[in-house]
Formats: structure tokens, sequence, C-alpha cells
């Protein structure tokens, strides 16, 4: 199996290959959040494309699939809230969660018309 993302201008700005699942991550930001989203959750392993094809512009994410036995193992995460975003978004908020959680990853949420920074780090 091979997936090819593709930007609005036709160039291909991702390839996947092997098996692969997906996972819709709803609206995207106005940032390259839906990457950032998809890697935190899915330990660095994923890649997130966002469609602006279609309003509201809504997030993908791909990552490996398959039996666990064939991926290496990784550390448990655990996930925290972090408040209300503020204005830069997923940026502060990656700094907020990387400041006090080692090896944190911190992306805004949408939930809503609320936005609200969620961490997720090896626990």
């Amino acid at each position: 199996l091979l997936i090819q993302l593709i930007n609005l201008r036709g160039n291909v700005v991702h390839t996947i290959k092997g098996d692969t699942c997906q996972e819709g991550l709803g609206q995207c930001g106005a940032s390259n959040d839906c990457d950032l989203h998809c890697k935190t959750r899915h330990a660095g392993q994923g890649q997130g494309s966002c469609d602006r094809t279609i309003q509201p512009p809504l997030c993908t994410c791909f990552y490996p699939c398959g039996s666990p036995s064939k991926r290496p193992s990784s550390p448990k995460k655990c996930t925290a809230g972090l408040g209300a975003c503020d204005q830069c978004r997923d940026l502060c908020c990656n700094g907020k969660c990387a400041a006090q959680f080692k090896g944190g990853q911190g992306f805004c949420d949408n939930i809503g018309a609320q936005y609200l920074c969620q961490c997720t780090y090896d626990c």
C-alpha cells in the first residue's frame, strides 16, 4: 500500500508505505497543527494532513497499523489537559507541555468553540 498526501498546489508532501491506518482528527487549525496532533497521538509515527478543499477543513491522521508485535515497543503515553489555549495556540501549548513534562508534546484541541491544550508525555 502506498499513500501520497498532496497539497493544494499538486505537490506530494508526504509518502506513506506499508499497512497504514487513518483517523479523523476534526477541524484543522490555522497552522500545521494536523501533523503535530497526529504525531502526538501516534508516538511520532503518524503524519497528519489537512484537507482545505472542504468546509470546514478537516484533519486526517495516517499512521502505521498492524499487530503490535510488528512494531517496536514504545513507552506508555499519558495525557494531561493544561487549560485553555492562548493566542499562539499549538506553539505555546507545545512549549508549556515540554516545560512541564519530560518528553512532552502539546497541541490545541478544539472542542466545539473552545480550544484546550492537550499534552502527551512518557509516563
